[in-house]
């Protein structure tokens, strides 16, 4: 009963929620066997990037134009880093963050 508390602590912690988890060892997330990281254990893994477009999605799900010409386009590129830590035997947590730590994401994954 007293892991509740615990449980609804971390669940409101974060003032913005989005649908990706992240900083979770990622191999496990959609597995049948889910496993944890290793107690005392921690996992890392870098990671490069490149995106390019020159259309976007807007908020009514049409897809226009990022630029009022058709030659433009839109490249990012970068690297992030992710971070795994076996908190207890049945609890990991996690974080990724680009090398600026510009923003991180975070996620807890707990084995009932």
């Amino acid at each position: 009963m007293s892991k509740i508390p615990l449980l609804l602590f971390f669940l409101f912690l974060g003032v913005d929620l989005s649908a990706q988890i992240g900083g979770l060892s990622a191999s496990k997330l959609d597995a049948f066997c889910a496993g944890i990281v290793n107690k005392n254990k921690i996992e890392f893994e870098p990671a490069f990037y490149h995106f390019s477009g020159n259309k976007y999605w807007n908020n009514k799900r049409h897809l226009e134009n990022r630029f009022n010409t058709p030659d433009s386009i839109w490249n990012v590129s970068g690297m992030q880093f992710r971070f795994t830590y076996g908190l207890f035997d049945r609890l990991e947590v996690g974080v990724s963050l680009p090398v600026n730590a510009s923003v991180t994401s975070w996620g807890i994954k707990y084995i009932v």
